[in-house]
């Protein structure tokens, strides 16, 4: 019996983030309003202070869900963004098989998403992401 089970995030560039929707101004950086997105050298960043006391960082400014933030100090987890590559590893009795595939849909570990493979075949899969993985 074939089984898709796990889908770990492994993006070629971890720890960089957008806006998951628009925010104020002193809001936490946290997993439930960003999404990991690829690095972009060059591209100007919203403004973030950092709050030694929290540990977290704060937007400086109101920013538009989709604004990039750029690379954190200390990133969160949470969700992969649609677009994301990702790992499907699929296990039949001992054996395993991974394939590089492309998220669909933004999602969260736990969540039922689509993820498309290199040939164009689609999936409906549990995301499971891997500890010290990027969400």
């Amino acid at each position: 019996m074939l089984s898709f089970l796990l889908i770990l995030a492994l993006p070629e560039d971890r720890g960089c983030f957008e806006a998951a929707r628009a925010l104020p101004a002193g809001t936490p950086v946290a997993a439930e309003n960003v999404v990991s997105v690829a690095c972009e050298p060059g591209r100007a960043a919203a403004g973030l202070r950092y709050d030694k006391s929290a540990q977290v960082a704060l937007l400086v400014a109101a920013v538009p869900e989709g604004e990039y933030l750029g690379r954190l100090p200390h990133p969160p987890s949470g969700r992969i963004a649609k677009g994301a590559r990702l790992t499907l590893r699929s296990t039949a009795g001992p054996v395993v098989i991974e394939r590089g595939v492309t998220a669909l849909q933004a999602g969260r570990s736990g969540e039922r998403i689509f993820v498309q493979d290199a040939n164009g075949a689609t999936f409906a899969v549990t995301l499971r992401l891997a500890s010290g993985a990027t969400e």
